[in-house]
This record gives C-alpha cells, structure tokens and sequence, in this order.
C-alpha cells in the first residue's frame, strides 16, 4: 500500500503554477505601484528643495537686515552672500530704506526683499523682511 497522505498529494494536471494571466496582472500592480512611489518621492524632495531654499532666503534677509540697519545708510547695500547666492538661483536683493513720517524721534522704515527662482523660469515667493530703526542725526553716534 503506496498511499499518499491528503496533506501531500502531487498536483494535478489542472493546477500546477501561476497562470500567465495572473503573472501579468501581478507585474502591472507591482509597476503602477512603484511609478506612484517614484512620483510620490519625486514631489517630495522638490518640496524639501523649496524648503530649503526659502530658509536660505530667510535666513540671508536677516542677516542682511542686521547688517543694514547696523551700517552707515550713504554705504553701499551689501550683496547676496557666497552660500545665498549658490542656494538661490537667480537671487537678487531689493532694498528699501524710507523715512517715517510721525512724532516722536525720526525713525526709518527698513526692508529687505529677496526674489529668487524656485525652479528655472519660475519665480518663487520673495522673502520680505522689515525693521524700523532710528534715523542717524548730525551729532549723534
């Protein structure tokens, strides 16, 4: 008595594998779903360049806006930094430096606007920073 346990019965010639059909079908899903999460990583690390770029922008208005309302207001407007001006292509700094009328001491309204482009052609939100600082008189300090 040769008698194979029901457990362990050899396939029959009905059912031996995968058919060609359902191969197929699983080698689509498998690449619809890997082109998704190539799109998905795509748009993510565009959006973590913006990011970076914006607190590159940010962070060179403050430092522009520091040394501006520091510096003598006849000198020359200082420049994009080395590492703002690699980080943010097409940087440019607007400066803007106008008296405020009202009473009390003479005060000037500052402000530090950076444009750059976010991707080539496209312009990004400009970075807006402004200050007031008291206006320098004959005689003082």
């Amino acid at each position: 008595m040769n008698r194979t346990p029901p457990h362990r019965r050899p396939p029959g010639p009905g059912r031996r594998g995968f058919s060609l059909i359902e191969s197929t079908i699983a080698v689509l899903l498998l690449m619809t779903a890997m082109a998704t999460t190539v799109r998905a990583l795509a748009w993510v690390a565009r959006d973590r360049r913006a990011a970076e770029r914006r607190a590159v922008a940010l962070r060179e208005a403050e430092n522009l806006l520091d040394r501006l309302s520091l510096a003598d207001p006849e000198a020359a407007p200082p420049a994009l930094s080395d590492e703002a001006a690699t980080s943010l292509p097409g940087g440019e700094v607007v400066i803007d430096r106008r008296p405020e009328e009202g009473e009390g001491p003479a005060m000037e309204r500052l402000s530090v606007t950076i444009r750059y482009e976010d991707r080539p052609g496209e312009p990004a939100r400009p970075v807006r920073l402004t200050t007031w600082v008291a206006s320098k008189t004959e005689g003082s300090p």
